[in-house]
């Protein structure tokens, strides 16, 4: 998991940060690890659901990953785009077979 708080480090989010008052920094660092403890229950449920399927899920490369990352999986749905209409919400295109599973 430690790999995973890099982001946090990095100079570039700290460099582009200007917050006056304490408890901004506090709240801000809260919504962070909060972000980050999410990220890490999706990767867990991912690795969990392989484990327990037996099916490698497709990675980086179209190749099958047993340990399937957060990151991974992420970038296979970011393409998905939800349209809400009325009160109802919808998947503006199927979701592809990867993306199923």
């Amino acid at each position: 998991m430690e790999q995973n708080f890099a982001f946090l480090k990095a100079p570039i989010l700290v460099k582009s940060l200007f917050l006056n008052k304490p408890e901004r920094i506090e709240a801000l660092g809260l919504v962070l690890l909060l972000a980050l403890r999410l990220w890490c229950l999706v990767e867990r449920a991912l690795r969990v659901h392989v484990e327990t399927t037996g099916n490698p899920l497709i990675g980086w490369d179209k190749q099958a990953t047993p340990k399937p990352t957060a990151c991974m999986m992420m970038t296979k749905c970011a393409a998905v785009i939800v349209r809400k209409v009325g009160g109802h919400r919808h998947l503006a295109q199927p979701w592809s077979s990867v993306q199923q599973a």
